[in-house]
């Protein structure tokens, strides 16, 4: 599990934290875990938007600037690694977030080679990503 602090940092920004009105894109299938942190997000200051699988994260990544995205690695039509790998090459520089509830070893392999700004097992508390 993360602390806090290391989930909270802005990864692309040494000492440096989002701020409050950054635009955070979230990427999951599943509605519970996408209104959850949209909640969490939210009250700390943050814009957010939402998507339930790849196609719709691209059309968000299209049409608005976004700081930070979390993805979920099972998505219904393509995978979290498949966005990350779409990031990279078409968003330089823009830090990413990925959670699995299917966390074993092959996995954790493949999300390093993949480089997401940071990796976080699926579910998580909430208390990981209070803010200050």
């Amino acid at each position: 599990m993360l602390k806090s602090p290391d989930l909270c940092r802005h990864p692309g920004r040494k000492d440096a934290f989002l701020e409050a009105g950054e635009n955070i894109l979230i990427v999951d299938d599943d509605g519970y875990v996408r209104d959850t942190l949209i909640s969490i997000l939210e009250t700390g200051g943050y814009r957010t938007f939402e998507a339930a699988s790849h196609e719709a994260a691209l059309g968000v990544l299209d049409t608005e600037f976004i700081d930070l995205v979390i993805t979920d690695l099972k998505l219904p039509d393509k995978s979290g690694f498949d966005l990350l790998e779409y990031i990279r090459e078409t968003q330089q520089g823009l830090d990413t977030i990925l959670i699995t509830g299917f966390g074993d070893v092959d996995t954790a392999a493949s999300a390093i080679e993949k480089e997401p700004t940071i990796s976080s097992p699926n579910p998580f508390t909430p208390i990981a990503c209070s803010w200050r």
